[in-house]
């Protein structure tokens, strides 16, 4: 939506209304790549693997399928592609090593136990409740690595969630949205880092068309907030949820 209100705003170019026989044909062109979100559903349904080793499988088929069936990736990029991830890795690795460092900071000094004493007059409302979790959340995603943003949070408004009938799986996608947006939140962002080697840009570079972006996901946060069925409609439909 939001890219459709850019492109009518600021006058980008429109391609021509897709035939049926142009979607079909794309259909099939698109059937290789289409195998990657069956195979994440279908594990997820079936139990098969977590959402880590999801990730490890589809970058082995990604992989297989440059390689053997488009052709389009020698073994040499490959070995490119392998050494420029394992820098990329090392950097996220020194990151999350600093973080883990001023998390352990944070809890000798009663950081969590501080937050859990703040947030206790939002119980009254569990939207409330799940907003400022959130809130603190993107905070912490700001300075720290999402696992160790987890780590000092989860403890302890976890608990508290589940008294004022929070559903667990609504809470652990609030809080894994929220971890999500603010690893692309200036200063220290990994994942904004990571996006901006990737695109080799600067910090300055990226700014004016970043915030709308960063707007629209923390709208569709508050509509995951405000709306648990959307979150617990795949869970409920799998049987995770009664």
């Amino acid at each position: 939506m939001l890219v459709a209100l850019q492109a009518h705003l600021l006058g980008w170019p429109k391609d021509t209304r897709p035939s049926l026989l142009f979607l079909l044909r794309s259909l099939r062109a698109a059937a290789v790549p289409l195998v990657i979100p069956l195979v994440i559903l279908g594990g997820f349904y079936l139990g098969a693997f977590t959402a880590t080793e999801a990730g490890a499988i589809v970058a082995l088929y990604s992989l297989i399928a440059a390689r053997l069936y488009y052709r389009n990736l020698s073994w040499m990029e490959i070995l490119r592609i392998g050494y420029d991830s394992a820098i990329l890795t090392a950097v996220v690795v020194f990151l999350l090593a600093v973080a883990t460092i001023f998390q352990y900071l944070m809890g000798v000094t009663g950081v969590p136990l501080l937050l859990g004493e703040i947030l206790r007059p939002l119980e009254s409302a569990q939207w409330l409740f799940l907003l400022g979790v959130a809130l603190i959340t993107m905070v912490f995603g700001m300075v720290l690595e999402g696992l160790p943003a987890a780590v000092v949070l989860i403890p302890v408004v976890f608990p508290i969630a589940t008294r004022i009938g929070i559903n667990p799986i609504h809470f652990d996608i609030v809080q894994t949205a929220a971890v999500g947006i603010g690893l692309f939140l200036p200063p220290m962002g990994v994942g904004l880092l990571m996006a901006l080697k990737f695109a080799e840009v600067s910090v300055g570079e990226h700014a004016r068309g970043y915030w709308p972006y960063v707007l629209a996901l923390l709208i569709g946060l508050m509509l995951i907030i405000c709306l648990p069925e959307l979150s617990l409609m795949i869970p409920r439909s799998a049987g995770f949820v009664r």
